[in-house]
């Protein structure tokens, strides 16, 4: 059961290598949960939530919360 969280592909540059967690820009309004090696990261509303120094590493795949319709 995923919850509502939709797995997406990790973000990559132009020469198609991953970004760090503290290069992503992001948007604001959007909570996430990013998979780095053995790890998650959750951010909300933009602000890195982890107490772990995770923003090093590079981020392999993420989750993005499913919109509600109303």
């Amino acid at each position: 059961m995923n919850k509502g969280w939709i797995k997406k592909k990790p973000f990559r540059k132009s020469n198609g290598r991953k970004y760090r967690l503290k290069d992503i820009k992001l948007d604001e309004s959007i909570n996430y949960i990013f998979h780095t090696t053995n790890h998650l990261t959750a951010v909300v509303k933009g602000v890195n939530m982890d107490t772990f120094k995770a923003n090093q590493w590079c981020a392999n795949s993420y989750y993005v919360k499913e919109f509600e319709s109303n």
